[in-house]
């Protein structure tokens, strides 16, 4: 969910196919990285009231770049070695914490176990456009579905070859709730 809004396209379109097929809710997994654009909390806690949604707000102990220190060139969210006053925000009272330090470990069979006979597939709202190494793992997939990975997940990603353009069009002609941080953004472009 969270970075940018083609999560957010991405989680609508499922959302619609899911009431489609009688599949609802959809399970939604959002990682804090503790800091965060303004207006993203605000975003998360308004999905996680969705009745459509079942939201796993989730901090992986996993570090991060910190592009602001070269004596400390990583932080991890909520680090669990300093006082909570010293955390740039309070912990989500809807979070839980998991002992993962790969973004990509944190869809598992284990954390979301899916129904006999199904697969667990990861959604994301990646786009060919934004990187070559991204185009290129849409041909490597042969399309927007991979093979699955060493715990059995699969990844799709059903708007690699949208544009922006297309992104926005969707959200305005859908009335889709998005993170008003980038109504800011786009003042400074």
């Amino acid at each position: 969910m969270g970075n940018k809004q083609k999560s957010t396209v991405a989680l609508n379109l499922c959302i619609e196919a899911a009431r489609q097929t009688g599949r609802l809710p959809v399970e939604v997994s959002f990682s804090d990285d503790e800091i965060t654009y303004p207006g993203t909390d605000e975003y998360v806690e308004r999905t996680h009231t969705r009745p459509e949604i079942c939201l796993d707000w989730v901090v992986l102990d996993t570090p991060l770049a910190n592009i602001f220190s070269r004596t400390r060139p990583f932080f991890w969210p909520f680090d669990k070695t300093l006082q909570e006053i010293d955390w740039i925000k309070p912990f989500p009272k809807n979070a839980r914490r998991l002992p993962e330090t790969d973004i990509r470990n944190a869809v598992l069979p284990e954390y979301y176990p899916p129904p006999r006979g199904k697969k667990l597939i990861c959604l994301l709202g990646i786009r060919a456009a934004e990187s070559f190494n991204r185009r290129l793992s849409i041909y490597a997939a042969k399309g927007f579905l991979t093979q699955p990975n060493a715990y059995g997940v699969y990844t799709a990603k059903p708007i690699y070859d949208w544009n922006s353009g297309d992104v926005w069009k969707a959200i305005t002609d859908n009335h889709w709730d998005y993170n008003q941080a980038y109504d800011t953004f786009i003042k400074f472009k």
